[in-house]
Formats: C-alpha cells, sequence, structure tokens
C-alpha cells in the first residue's frame, strides 16, 4: 500500500504536509521494483476522480487505485 493524497496540482501542498502525489508515490515504488502490486491509498476524497486519472494514466506496472471497503491480502 501506498498513498497518494494529493493530485499534481497540490504538489506544494503534498511536500509541505509528508503526502504523496502519484507521481511521487511511483518515485516510491520505482526504488523497490516495478514487479510489486501496490495499492493505492488515502486520496483525498474532493480529488478522487482527479487522482483516479493521473495514476491510471502513469500506467506503473502493479500499481492500482485502492477501493474503499474493499479487503486486500498480500
Amino acid at each position: 500500500m501506498i498513498e497518494a493524497s494529493f493530485p499534481e496540482s497540490q504538489s506544494e501542498l503534498a511536500q509541505v504536509t509528508g503526502h504523496l502525489t502519484p507521481n511521487g508515490a511511483v518515485r516510491q515504488l520505482e526504488k523497490i521494483g516495478s514487479t510489486v502490486r501496490a495499492i493505492a491509498v488515502h486520496l483525498k476524497p474532493s480529488s478522487r476522480d482527479e487522482l483516479v486519472a493521473e495514476i491510471d494514466a502513469l500506467g506503473f506496472p502493479g500499481l492500482e487505485v485502492g477501493r474503499p471497503g474493499t479487503t486486500y491480502s498480500f
């Protein structure tokens, strides 16, 4: 699991508050390799649609958006 709280348009706010944007999440995942399954969580509800679009557009292997109420097993 990796958080992606703010869209790229709010990258400064993400940095100041210690959170990640989708690009920041991918940079962290690249450190451990693209073979890892990762679920993006902690998306701000007011920006969810924008975040989902940004995450999908990145096309990073193994990265998917978490769905509220879903249980994940690793």
